[in-house]
């Protein structure tokens, strides 16, 4: 009997290892699940990481050459209007010289030539009522005694003149 107890006993203790090592597989078994499914939830949320990460790439990579193209179109107006700018400097520096250069004339030579010579040139080339009163008050805002250039004597003569003139055109 005691070899069928010895095989009862080791029955016995082969069925409570088998029993132990099956739990112990078991919880290593449920542990590795566990595991399993943090790993892919990590991985999911990495997969979800990289891309919110690629989005934001592109999306950085679109800013900056939206940026470098409205930079360049910035730097294109500025060029474009520095040489309107520049063309504008040039053009009012001519306007200048040239008024510049009247006025002087202006000063220098109306008051030297006598007033009775230039009555006949300030009405050059008006041939109608319309175009003559149209000069005479034009000259008579240039050359009012009030003005910068203003003298009474040329005045008197543009008046003369005009009168002369409307008498004139009036007989026909």
């Amino acid at each position: 009997m005691a070899k069928s107890e010895d095989i009862i006993q080791k029955q016995h203790e082969f069925e409570m290892w088998r029993i132990q090592e099956t739990e112990r597989l078991e919880t290593k078994k449920q542990n590795l699940r566990r595991q399993t499914r943090q790993m892919e939830q990590e991985r999911m949320q990495l997969n979800i990481a990289k891309a919110h990460f690629l989005r934001q790439q592109e999306f950085e990579e679109t800013r900056k050459k939206h940026e470098e193209r409205l930079l360049e179109t910035k730097r294109q107006i500025l060029e474009g209007e520095l040489y309107k700018l520049a063309e504008e400097k040039k053009q009012f520096e001519q306007k200048k010289s040239f008024y510049d250069q009247v006025d002087s004339y202006q000063k220098d030579d109306i008051r030297k030539k006598p007033a009775s010579v230039q009555g006949a040139l300030f009405f050059a080339g008006v041939n109608s009522q319309s175009s003559l009163k149209k000069r005479y008050k034009d000259l008579l805002k240039i050359y009012h005694p009030d003005n910068k250039c203003g003298d009474t004597d040329t005045i008197q003569e543009i008046n003369r003149e005009y009168k002369r003139l409307l008498e004139q055109m009036k007989d026909p």
